[in-house]
């Protein structure tokens, strides 16, 4: 071999083992391997009596907590809790966490806002705020979720006088205790499925339930008795995705089902309804109460399991 081929060799050789050694700097610089995390925390403790909230909750990529407590000290407490990975030189991630509150009066405004850094130099493996609320304090929550899931509990003698919540992508479930308050309710994913339960709920006269999904299904779990007065609601959509109902009611309350599956089925599993899947009524319409549901797929199906019992025994 000749000498300007063994320099040919080597040069290549010398070129190679540079390029390897950029490429294993470049990704020890910039992938997410290095850990961080960042954690803050916020209560509303002004002394004095309150006689509402409206909290907003706005984030980017995170999972959202809401829930009523019997609060000492406080009014409203937030947390915010991010766990992740960056890029050596990358470094750590800009995450903007704020919380202003005002006062109107006894009226109390909450603004939760996350606004995080995202790309291929950053990883997050867990990200959520938690917002806990007095049980005594009437709340109106907007929530907005780029990325996460939304979990919303409301329990016996806590009033939740409206809500609306939308996630881009992401999961939102509603649980509303026996015995909790709720005004009109207003869910929506665009990517991910929408879970409603409530298990004899007071809900105002009149309020209105409003499902709907982009990509998903939606899931109702529905239990009225006597004791839920009052006239009530669902409207609910999924538009590639289907829709499934648990319904089960008793005593003086009357349900109307209407039903539409434009590309798929109407399944239905009944006792105490009759009439056609597309428009059941129970046994007892209409009575002094009434529960009206709207349930359209798309593109998917309708599931419908429900239960009329006469009375509450």
């Amino acid at each position: 071999m000749s000498p300007s081929k063994d320099r040919d060799g080597l040069l290549a050789l010398i070129v190679g083992m540079a390029m390897v050694t950029v490429i294993v700097l470049g990704v020890l610089a910039f992938a997410p391997i290095e850990p961080f995390s960042s954690h803050e925390d916020w209560a509303y403790q002004e002394p004095g009596s309150l006689e509402s909230l409206h909290i907003s909750v706005d984030a980017d990529v995170c999972d959202i907590e809401v829930s009523f407590g019997d609060l000492v000290g406080s009014w409203v407490e937030v947390g915010m809790s991010i766990e992740g990975r960056s890029g050596y030189i990358a470094g750590d991630p800009d995450i903007n966490f704020t919380v202003t509150s005002g006062l109107n009066g006894a009226n109390l405004t909450v603004l939760v806002e996350l606004n995080m850094e995202t790309g291929p130099t950053v990883t997050y493996d867990g990200s959520d705020i938690i917002v806990i609320i007095d049980r005594s304090l009437p709340t109106f929550m907007e929530i907005e979720v780029d990325v996460g899931d939304a979990v919303i509990t409301v329990p016996e003698n806590a009033s939740l006088t409206g809500a609306a919540v939308h996630t881009d992508v992401g999961g939102l479930h509603m649980h509303l205790e026996e015995g909790a308050r709720s005004g009109n309710l207003n869910l929506i994913s665009d990517v991910g499925s929408v879970n409603l339960d409530c298990k004899d709920a007071l809900f105002e006269e009149g309020a209105r339930v409003t499902a709907e999904t982009g990509t998903g299904s939606i899931y109702l779990d529905i239990e009225r008795s006597s004791s839920s007065q009052g006239n009530l609601t669902f409207d609910c959509l999924a538009n590639v995705g289907s829709v499934y109902l648990v319904l089960n009611v008793a005593g003086d309350t009357s349900v109307e089902i209407t039903s539409q599956a434009n590309v798929g089925d109407i399944e239905t599993v009944l006792v105490g309804f009759s009439g056609m899947d597309v428009h059941l009524v129970s046994d007892n319409h209409p009575d002094v109460w009434s529960v009206e549901l709207m349930l359209e797929a798309d593109v998917g199906s309708v599931h419908i399991e429900a239960e009329w019992r006469g009375s509450d025994g």
